[in-house]
């Protein structure tokens, strides 16, 4: 049974060339070259990997600043003072 179904599939799925040749000849958009979309990819990597340093780098310096008001915070209350 499921054999059958597999070729069925296949069959369905198959295009012959006469079919590829009407498809393409009806086709009016834009093709590109591989390399194209390549670098599309590439960039949006790039875009997607700077956006994630640029988090990093924020997050990172909160906690910073999170860490010098807690040790001032501590100097306070050793010394004594008020603020």
């Amino acid at each position: 049974m499921s054999d059958e179904k597999a070729t069925a599939q296949q069959d369905a799925a198959a295009i012959t060339p006469d079919e590829l040749a009407a498809l393409r000849a009806t086709y009016t958009g834009c093709v590109y070259p591989y390399w194209d979309y390549e670098k599309v990819i590439k960039f949006d990597d790039q875009r997607r990997d700077l956006w994630d340093r640029i988090f990093r780098e924020e997050r990172r310096c909160k906690a910073l600043e999170a860490a010098v008001k807690e040790k001032h915070r501590e100097l306070l209350a050793i010394t004594g003072a008020t603020q």
